[in-house]
This record gives C-alpha cells, sequence and structure tokens, in this order.
C-alpha cells in the first residue's frame, strides 16, 4: 500500500498476494463537517500465474463540490494539513465478499471513526 499527493493530485497504490476481483477506497475526514468519498480502484500489473496484482487510482483534486465525482476526481486538498484530518479504508474483494482490508488515519484524526474488527490499521 502506498499513497502520495501534491497539489494537483491524490494517487493511491495497493499491492494484492493473489488475484483480487476488486478492490475500493474509501475516504472521510475527523472534522466537525467531514466530507466523504468512495472510489473504484482499477486493476494495474498482474502476475499470470496468479500470485499478485495490483490495484490503484489516481484522482485529480478539484475544487467545485457540483464537480466532484466517485473515481474520477477529489475534493481532499493535496496538502500536509488536509492529510492530518483524513482517514482511508481499503477494500480488497474476492467472489463477491471482502477479503482483506486496511485503514489508517491522519496525525491529527481518530482512527476508530473508521475502525473495522474485520481490517488492520496500517501506519506511513
Amino acid at each position: 500500500m502506498s499513497y502520495g499527493y501534491d497539489a494537483a493530485e491524490w494517487t493511491y497504490n495497493v499491492d494484492v498476494l493473489g488475484w483480487a476481483e476488486s478492490a475500493s477506497m474509501y475516504i472521510t475526514q475527523d472534522t466537525s463537517s467531514p466530507w466523504d468519498e468512495d472510489h473504484e480502484l482499477v486493476q494495474g500489473e498482474y502476475d499470470p500465474d496468479g500470485m499478485w496484482d495490483t490495484w490503484g487510482i489516481t484522482l485529480p483534486i478539484t475544487t467545485d463540490w457540483a464537480a466532484q465525482e466517485s473515481g474520477v476526481n477529489t475534493l481532499f486538498a493535496g496538502e500536509a494539513a488536509m492529510e492530518e484530518t483524513m482517514l482511508w479504508l481499503i477494500e480488497v474483494y474476492d467472489a463477491g465478499e471482502v477479503a482483506d482490508c486496511v485503514y489508517w488515519a491522519g496525525a491529527s484524526a481518530d482512527a476508530s471513526i473508521i475502525a473495522d474488527d474485520k481490517c488492520r490499521e496500517i501506519t506511513f
């Protein structure tokens, strides 16, 4: 799992052991008026023998609330102050069921907002 941002976009990449059917990401904030987004990740490279595959998405940043669209762009600004309040949940699916999931939180965000007993918390 890796992610990064600049002033123009956020980039997310997930490495999966085995092949996944699909992968999704939920993003929200730990603020008094949180925004949340759902995005489907796109399959990238994969091992022809089924040992691994990668999923990812690049989301250009928009400042227009009406233009924000799942899987297309994000309202989350690419800056450290925004990252500190954000929370992420990635779910990987196989046969229509969640096969694995991870979550993490920015430095000033409470991970329990999105914590799930079935998911592992990761840190960066």
